[in-house]
């Protein structure tokens, strides 16, 4: 067989599924998953995979078994052609301009926020894609002073927790309070003062505190014969996601600079990598508390920085010695899921996992300008300083975020959601480019996990229906995953998965076996005990990606 592979995804299939250890709800084996090594993939290939539910980590590819695993994980994006801003988005960008303005972290409008924590990936004890998690308070301003931490929480959950810590000390106080006669005491609170009936209904509300200082202003102007000028009256439009990070005046205090950073481009990533690795491992130390030997230049680079995005098919071959090491490769991600010792990150396995990707880069069609589809890192920067980094996929309609990370001494600018509205910004300003460019995929969305909460709150998101693989706005899945944390997405029972594949697409799926190349029908002749393994391959990766993709299989 004669087949040009310089135009061919190469992928090692693993028809085992895996069960290991949920790094969400801490199940020691509840996780399952299928698995696929991917030496290199097509950006229309990948894009075709995490239409069915997959997602990389570095160069491995999985796709939760949803019916099975223990904490379901729908793959999510949000429409940004249709995307609005909420209040604490605003805020946040806000504060970050503000900080860029005058240098100084407003600690009184602090949004707490959270790391979605090192999260346990099918085939690795790593952390998964992240996007900071932000929570929002939605208290009236003259009732913040009265709120403890814990009101605050922005999560279902956490608002649960607090309540029911409450309402457990009432009741064990209630059996001492009963048996005392408190009918005859007076009442007073912590300051000594007599408490009060209540707001006196004969008297209009208190204003808000806001407009107490504008009439406040008001009153001085006027003893100085002055008026309080007019403000300019709206026009009736909402300012837009760019007005809001553009609002930035020449002579603020920092400046920010934006720089998107291929790594496959390899003298530009040469030039900024010493700088974005002593970030990571800042990062990595202090807000996932990973030990300092787990992080070296390699492991770094394994994880989020190399690529075999190449011109040429130079990175693989169909030789013994490319198998074995992509064997050898794998073993080591085995070794990583059960044990958690010092070797198992060593340098050329973590190269291999952390910065690894397998998407070959390609240029925008019809000579457009810009990045073109890929890997690559957008590199946050105030004045000389390197902030945070975001690791993002650039696919034919839709950028994929990976991973983002940023120096813990800037937590205080939210980073983590303003890093997701400028990935969202980087997608509008494409979508000038390319039409049809409009979707930012944002990993998955576990129900049961309130950290997640936050991915539905980029309006509008869809989730993926695990059995039909369409895509439904997320507040009509909601109710659904309330009752059960696996459900059909798809209301319609007639609605059935189009690529799915026929027996003859099976027979026509390439292998490379034995250093030679065949069609699927002569592999299982030779292996007729990988059959149900192939034919399920077809289930999951679809008949369109399984017939792109070579396969290659160890021979034994």
């Amino acid at each position: 067989m004669s087949v040009d592979l310089s135009a061919k995804s190469l992928a090692q299939w693993f028809s085992d599924p895996e069960q290991h250890k949920c790094g969400y709800c801490k199940s020691s084996s509840g996780s399952m998953s299928f698995g696929m090594l991917t030496e290199e993939l097509t950006v229309e290939d990948y894009k075709d995979l995490i239409d069915r539910g997959w997602r990389r980590s570095g160069k491995y590819c999985y796709k939760p078994i949803m019916n099975e695993t223990c904490c379901p994980q729908y793959a999510i994006r949000c429409d940004t052609t249709q995307f609005t801003l909420n209040k604490s988005h605003k805020k946040i960008m806000k504060k970050f301009n503000k900080f860029l303005n005058d240098g100084v972290f407003n600690k009184n409008t602090y949004t707490h926020q959270q790391d979605e924590s090192t999260i346990q990936m099918p085939g690795f004890n790593k952390v998964s894609t992240i996007i900071d998690l932000y929570q929002e308070i939605t208290t009236e301003e003259g009732n913040l002073n009265n709120i403890t931490y814990n009101e605050v929480k922005d999560t279902d959950g956490d608002k649960h927790l607090a309540q029911t810590s409450i309402d457990n000390g009432t009741k064990k106080s209630n059996a001492f309070a009963d048996s005392i006669n408190t009918s005859s005491l007076p009442i007073y609170n912590k300051k000594g003062l007599k408490e009060g009936t209540g707001a006196d209904p004969t008297r209009p509300p208190c204003k808000k505190a806001k407009l107490l200082r504008l009439e406040k202003k008001k009153d001085k102007l006027s003893l100085k014969g002055e008026q309080l000028p007019l403000a300019p009256k709206s026009n009736g439009t909402e300012k837009s996601l760019r007005q809001f990070l553009e609002d930035v005046q020449p002579s603020f205090k920092h400046k920010l600079k934006l720089k998107l950073i291929s790594t496959t481009r390899g003298e530009e990533w040469k030039q900024v990598k010493d700088v974005e690795f002593e970030l990571y491992f800042k990062y990595q130390s202090i807000v996932h508390n990973d030990p300092p030997e787990r992080w070296t230049v390699r492991n770094f680079e394994r994880f989020l920085v190399s690529s075999p995005l190449k011109l040429v098919l130079e990175r693989m071959d169909v030789s013994h010695e490319t198998f074995r090491e992509s064997s050898d490769l794998f073993k080591k991600y085995q070794m990583a899921v059960h044990n958690e010792r010092p070797d198992d990150c060593d340098d050329d396995s973590f190269y291999e996992f952390l910065v690894s990707t397998p998407l070959k880069h390609k240029p925008f069609p019809n000579g457009i300008d810009g990045p073109g589809y890929g890997s690559f890192h957008q590199q946050y920067w105030i004045d000389d300083k390197l902030i945070a980094v975001g690791v993002i996929d650039i696919l034919p309609g839709c950028l994929s975020s990976v991973y983002f990370f940023y120096d813990p001494d800037y937590r205080d600018l939210t980073l983590g959601t303003y890093g997701s509205l400028r990935e969202i910004q980087l997608v509008l300003d494409l979508q000038n480019k390319i039409p049809n460019f409009k979707y930012y995929y944002m990993g998955f969305y576990i129900h049961s996990c309130p950290k997640m909460r936050y991915k539905g709150k980029l309006n509008p998101s869809y989730l993926l229906c695990p059995e039909t693989y369409t895509w439904f706005k997320i507040d009509k899945c909601v109710p659904k995953l309330d009752i059960s944390k696996y459900s059909r997405l798809n209301e319609d029972s007639r609605v059935v998965d189009t690529n799915s594949g026929t027996v003859d697409e099976v027979n026509k799926i390439m292998v490379v076996y034995g250093h030679k190349l065949m069609y699927m029908r002569d592999f299982l002749r030779v292996c007729e005990d990988q059959k149900d393994g192939f034919n399920n391959l077809v289930k999951q990766v679809g008949k369109k990606s399984a017939l792109n993709i070579v396969f290659w299989v160890c021979s034994s």
